[in-house]
C-alpha cells in the first residue's frame, strides 16, 4: 500500500508555524509507528530498501534533520550562503557506512535529538520568516519548504517500511 503522505498537505502552502509543526509531528509519529511490534533484531538486520534496514533509514532521517537544523541556524544568523553544497547521494552513502554499527537505542536517541534540534531552529524563526527565501550553497529554500521536506522525508520512509512489512 503506497500512500506517500499520511496526512493532507494542501494546507501547507498557507499553514502557520504551529500547523506546520503539528503536521511534521504526525508524519514522525507515523514513521515511528511503522516500527511498532518489530523486535530489535528485525529492525537492525532485515533489509527494507536495498541493504538499508529500518534502523538505517531512521539514522538517515536523523542525518538530514541535523543537516537542516544547521542550515536553518546559519540562515537565521544571516549566513545561509556559508552552508556548503552537498551531494545527497554521497552524503547518504557516507552516513550509511558511519551509522551502520549504531545500536537501535543510539539511533532512536540520535533521531529524537536531531528532530529536536531542527524544531528548536524552526521555532526560533519569527513567523514572518516562514516564507523568506534563503540562498544556501545547495540551493534556495524557505523555512516552510525545509519543514515540508522534513515531513515528506518521514512519510517517504514510513511508506517504504509499511510496504516492506506488508510483503514480509
Amino acid at each position: 500500500m503506497t500512500r506517500y503522505h499520511t496526512y493532507p498537505t494542501e494546507h501547507l502552502a498557507t499553514a502557520t508555524q504551529g500547523e506546520m509543526a503539528a503536521w511534521m509531528a504526525r508524519e514522525r509519529a507515523d514513521l515511528l509507528a511503522q516500527l511498532a511490534g518489530l523486535d530489535e533484531r528485525i529492525l537492525c538486520e532485515q533489509p527494507v530498501l536495498g541493504d538499508w534496514t529500518a534502523k538505517d533509514l531512521l539514522a538517515h532521517v536523523a542525518q538530514w534533520d541535523a543537516f537542516f537544523a544547521r542550515s536553518v541556524a546559519m540562515a537565521l544568523a544571516g549566513r545561509a550562503d556559508e552552508v556548503p553544497d552537498v551531494n545527497m547521494d554521497e552524503a547518504n552513502a557516507a552516513a550509511h557506512i558511519a551509522h551502520r554499527d549504531w545500536s537501535l537505542a543510539k539511533t532512536l536517541e540520535a533521531s529524537a535529538a536531531a528532530r529536536a534540534d531542527f524544531l528548536q531552529e524552526f521555532w526560533r524563526a519569527p513567523a514572518e520568516a516562514l516564507d523568506t527565501e534563503w540562498q544556501f550553497g545547495w540551493g534556495r529554500a524557505s523555512l516552510r519548504r525545509i519543514a515540508k521536506w522534513r515531513g515528506y522525508h518521514d512519510s517517504e520512509h514510513a511508506t517504504q517500511i509499511e510496504d516492506w512489512r506488508a510483503k514480509s
